[in-house]
C-alpha cells in the first residue's frame, strides 16, 4: 500500500484530503434529503432536492475525473478540481442565504396563523437583514471563486469589483423600483402573505402567496392560476384588501333585483312584500353554515333606482371576516358561493311572496 501511495504525485495528506472529500460528498447525497427539508417548506422540497443531489453526483463526477487526470498527467492544472470548488462555492452561498433567511424571518418576522398551522413571514427588517446578508455573501463568494482560479489581479480597484459595481448602476433601473416596492409594501404591512386583494375595477381576487425582493406570487381565486407581478407593477395600481377590514361589521357586499312596478292601488301592500321576502332571506342564511355571512349585522335592503320598466333593489349584507388561508377553495366560499346561495334564497322567497324577479317589457299602443 505504501508503495503505491508513494507512485502517485501527491503526498499522504493530500491523498487523505482526497478520500476525505469523497466521504463527505457521499455522506451528503445519502443525506440530502433531511438536510434540505431543514429550511425550505414542503411544496418547495422536490425541486431543492433535485438540485442538491444533482450538485453532488456532478461534484463526485468532476472529482474523480480530476483524481484520475492528476495520477496519469503530470501537467494537470487541475482545472476540474476548480469547476467543482466553483458550484459548491456557489451552491454554499445559496444555502447560507436561506439559512440566513430562515433565521431572519424567526428573529424579525412575524408570526401568522394559515388554516391552523403557525407560519413566519417576512417583514421589512427580516427582509433588510437578508438584503445585507446578499451582499456580504455574495462579495465572500465572488473572493473565493476569484481565490480558486488564482484571479488575484481581478481584485485591483479597476477588477471584477469595479466591473460589477459598473453593471448594478447601470441596470440599477431595472431591478431597483421592483426591490424598493417590496420592501415599502413589507413596510406597510397593508399586503401580507394571505390577504385577498383586487386590482382596480377587475372583480377577480387573488391570494397574496408570497412577497419577495423582487416579484410578488399572487394565487387566482376563480381559476387556481398562480400568477406572478413585478413588485413595482404590483403597487403601481389601485388594490383593495378584502382581507383587511374597515370596520368590524366586515365586508360590505350587494346583491341587485329589478321588480315590475306594482299597481298603484297596491303601491303599501307591495312594500310589504318586498320587506317580508328580503326578511326571510336574512332568516334563511343565518340559519344555513353554508352561507359565510356576519350573524349579527342585519341585511339592508333599499330601492335605488326607479327605471322605465321595473324597480331596481339593492340588497346588502356582510360577510365574515375571511380567514387567514392560501387555500383558493376556501376564499371562494365567502366570496362566490356566498352571493349565489344567497341569490337562490331571494328568488325562492320570491316565489313564496308571489314577487316576479324579470324584468317586464312594457308594450305602449300607438
Amino acid at each position: 500500500m505504501n508503495e503505491f501511495i508513494g507512485t502517485l504525485p501527491f503526498s499522504q495528506t493530500e491523498l487523505t484530503l482526497h478520500i476525505f472529500v469523497l466521504i463527505v460528498n457521499l455522506l451528503l447525497l445519502v443525506f440530502s434529503k433531511p438536510l434540505v427539508t431543514i429550511f425550505r417548506k414542503r411544496a418547495e422540497n422536490d425541486f431543492q432536492l433535485s438540485i442538491f443531489r444533482s450538485l453532488g453526483l456532478l461534484f463526485l463526477c468532476l472529482h474523480i475525473l480530476d483524481f484520475i487526470l492528476i495520477v496519469f498527467n503530470k501537467d494537470y492544472q487541475n482545472v476540474f478540481s476548480r469547476m467543482a470548488w466553483m458550484l459548491v462555492t456557489i451552491y454554499l452561498g445559496v444555502f447560507l442565504f436561506s439559512f440566513l433567511s430562515y433565521l431572519s424571518r424567526r428573529k424579525f418576522g412575524t408570526q401568522k396563523k394559515f388554516d391552523d398551522k403557525i407560519s413566519y413571514i417576512d417583514t421589512y427588517n427580516s427582509r433588510l437583514v437578508d438584503l445585507i446578508g446578499l451582499v456580504i455573501i455574495s462579495i465572500i463568494s465572488l473572493y473565493i471563486i476569484i481565490d480558486i482560479w488564482d484571479f488575484d489581479s481581478l481584485l485591483q480597484t479597476t477588477g471584477i469589483f469595479g466591473i460589477a459595481a459598473a453593471f448594478l448602476a447601470l441596470t440599477n433601473q431595472i431591478w431597483a423600483p421592483d426591490m424598493f416596492f417590496g420592501m415599502v409594501i413589507l413596510n406597510s404591512k397593508m399586503l401580507e402573505d394571505g390577504d385577498v386583494i383586487q386590482f382596480g375595477e377587475s372583480s377577480d381576487e387573488y391570494i397574496i402567496n408570497k412577497v419577495t425582493l423582487i416579484y410578488t406570487i399572487l394565487l387566482d381565486v376563480r381559476n387556481n392560476h398562480r400568477t406572478l407581478i413585478k413588485n413595482s407593477k404590483l403597487v403601481d395600481a389601485r388594490i383593495d384588501n378584502l382581507s383587511k377590514k374597515a370596520s368590524t361589521d366586515g365586508l360590505r357586499m350587494k346583491l341587485s333585483y329589478k321588480i315590475g312596478y306594482p299597481p298603484k292601488e297596491n303601491i303599501e301592500g307591495f312594500k310589504k312584500q318586498i320587506n317580508e321576502m328580503f326578511a326571510e332571506v336574512n332568516t334563511y342564511a343565518i340559519k344555513d353554515e353554508d352561507i359565510k355571512i356576519n350573524e349579527n349585522i342585519a341585511f339592508e335592503w333599499y330601492l335605488h333606482e326607479t327605471g322605465d320598466y321595473a324597480l331596481e333593489y339593492d340588497l346588502f349584507y356582510y360577510i365574515d371576516a375571511l380567514p387567514n388561508t392560501k387555500v383558493t377553495r376556501t376564499v371562494r366560499s365567502y366570496l362566490l358561493k356566498t352571493p349565489n346561495l344567497l341569490n337562490e334564497a331571494v328568488y325562492t322567497a320570491s316565489l313564496h311572496h308571489n314577487i316576479d324577479l324579470s324584468t317586464p317589457i312594457l308594450h305602449q299602443g300607438v
